[in-house]
């Protein structure tokens, strides 16, 4: 009987290890998806498009498009991968973002940051705000610059879909 359960201990412990890894998967996958297409292209829109074609991304639907643009111009990528559905926005003002369907706050902020410092850019936080609109998001402002470069980044989490947003500075 004490080795059935801890047989099924095991199993428990191990299916929670294996959720953490798929979890933080996702995370940095989203991360690095932003800090290969976003940062160096915010502002670069030929640039953007390029990489984007270079990594064949193609273009969501009209219905995908409405969903993720909300209006704005720009095209809707989808970058799923192997690790969980991301979606890339190449805005026509500069922008660029990537979204996550899922992604948990605390590991994404940290392959974010993990991130953004391996490319040597130098971030300041300006500021945090909670979106009361569903889902609800946390929203956390930094500027950042690399030489003379500059951006302005915005990362948004939650219990969910995260997003992570560059824009020329």
């Amino acid at each position: 009987m004490q080795g059935r359960r801890l047989a099924a201990v095991l199993i428990l412990v191990a299916a929670t290890v294996h959720a953490q890894a798929d979890t933080a998967r996702v995370e940095d996958e989203a991360a690095g998806l932003f800090a290969q297409s976003c940062v160096p292209f915010a502002g670069d829109r030929s640039g953007l498009r390029q990489w984007i074609a270079d990594h064949h991304l193609p273009a969501l639907s009209p219905g995908g498009q409405a969903a993720f643009l909300h209006g704005q111009p720009g095209t809707a990528y989808d970058a799923t991968s192997p690790a969980g559905k991301f979606v890339l926005i190449a805005g026509e003002d500069g922008s660029c973002s990537v979204i996550s369907q899922r992604a948990g706050a605390d590991a994404l902020l940290a392959a974010f940051t993990r991130d953004m410092q391996t490319l040597g850019l130098v971030m300041q936080k300006t500021g945090e705000h909670a979106d009361p609109a569903p889902p609800a998001l946390r929203w956390i402002d930094y500027v950042a610059s690399f030489g003379r470069r500059g951006w302005s980044l915005t990362v948004g989490t939650g219990d969910g879909p995260a997003m992570l947003s560059a824009r020329p500075r």
